[in-house]
Order: C-alpha cells, then sequence, then structure tokens
C-alpha cells in the first residue's frame, strides 16, 4: 500500500510538472475550433443573370449552363438568389 501511494505521488508530481513546462514553453494550446451550424436550404440551382425567369425555348439546365460562363452559380427561390462558391 506504501509503494502504491508513492508510486502516485510520483505520478502526480510528475504531470504537474510536465503541465506547467508545456504552459510556460509557449506551445500552442489546443483551442476550440470554430464549426459553422449546418443549415439546411431549399432552392433551384440557377445563374445569377437569370435567376428563377430563364430565357423563353430553352430549357432550365441548357440557358442556366449557357449563363453562367458570364456569371456565377446561384441558389434560387422566389425571393432570393444566393451565390454559390466556386
Amino acid at each position: 500500500m506504501k509503494t502504491l501511494l508513492i508510486n502516485l505521488g510520483i505520478l502526480v508530481a510528475l504531470s504537474l510538472n510536465t503541465a506547467s513546462a508545456l504552459a510556460t514553453t509557449g506551445l500552442p494550446q489546443k483551442t476550440k475550433a470554430k464549426t459553422a451550424a449546418a443549415k439546411t436550404v431549399i432552392g433551384y440551382i440557377s445563374d445569377s443573370s437569370c435567376g428563377l425567369q430563364h430565357m423563353a425555348g430553352m430549357n432550365e439546365k441548357d440557358c442556366t449552363l449557357m449563363c453562367v460562363k458570364n456569371g456565377k452559380f446561384v441558389l434560387a427561390d422566389r425571393d432570393h438568389k444566393v451565390c454559390l462558391p466556386t
């Protein structure tokens, strides 16, 4: 029992010494990473110039692929257009 207490004391002393040495050496400390909250959005993939009003005589896909050459992809609904990262 006595050796168990002595070993436990040595282990605690070593861990405290290591912790204080790391704190004073300027090694990077663990920091909490900022993460973006998950968000669900609903809309249609389109282009920045047309939104949901595509050219007459073209389907949505062909119009979007043609117009995005001069713009950006967006996620559009009736009220908003949000640019998508490329």
